[in-house]
């Protein structure tokens, strides 16, 4: 749907949309399913915001959010029940890490999805986070979600 209308808008600019930007798994299932995981979205950009909520509910996946936000993120990572998140780096000039850390302290797993790199507090306070550099294939944001999710999850 959205991912559609990126597209329209795309050719209408004359340009071809990248693989990344398709709503489809591009390669693969998740290794572990999404049915019924809560997933925190915080991203600022409202077209990838709602690309990535399609993609997450797609997958089977609850999205609370796109949150843009580090006021809602830190409020949604303190009070939501949560299975994991997503999170990107800066949030309208302010970095993400403070609702990183609520959700560390409360045992959320959750990876950065970002344009900015790997900042030194990055490797200093979340060396175990994964990091997906934007734009990131579907596949692999729902490969590593589903991996943080399946480690979490008691196996049956």
């Amino acid at each position: 749907m959205i991912s559609e209308v990126i597209t329209d808008i795309l050719r209408a600019a004359g340009d071809k949309p990248a693989a990344s930007a398709s709503p489809s798994l591009g390669g693969g299932q998740p290794s572990a399913s999404l049915d019924g995981a809560t997933v925190l979205l915080v991203e600022d950009e409202a077209l990838i915001g709602l690309d990535l909520q399609f993609i997450l509910e797609e997958a089977g996946a609850t999205v609370l959010g796109p949150i843009p936000t580090l006021s809602g993120a830190i409020r949604a990572a303190s009070e939501e029940p949560l299975d994991a998140a997503i999170l990107d780096i800066d949030l309208q000039g302010e970095d993400v890490f403070p609702a990183a850390e609520v959700l560390g302290e409360r045992g959320v797993p959750f990876l950065f999805h970002t344009g900015h790199g790997r900042k030194a507090e990055l490797a200093a306070s979340f060396a175990n986070a994964p990091v997906c550099s934007k734009p990131a294939a579907p596949s692999v944001l729902l490969n590593t979600l589903g991996d943080l999710i399946g480690r979490r999850r008691p196996h049956s």
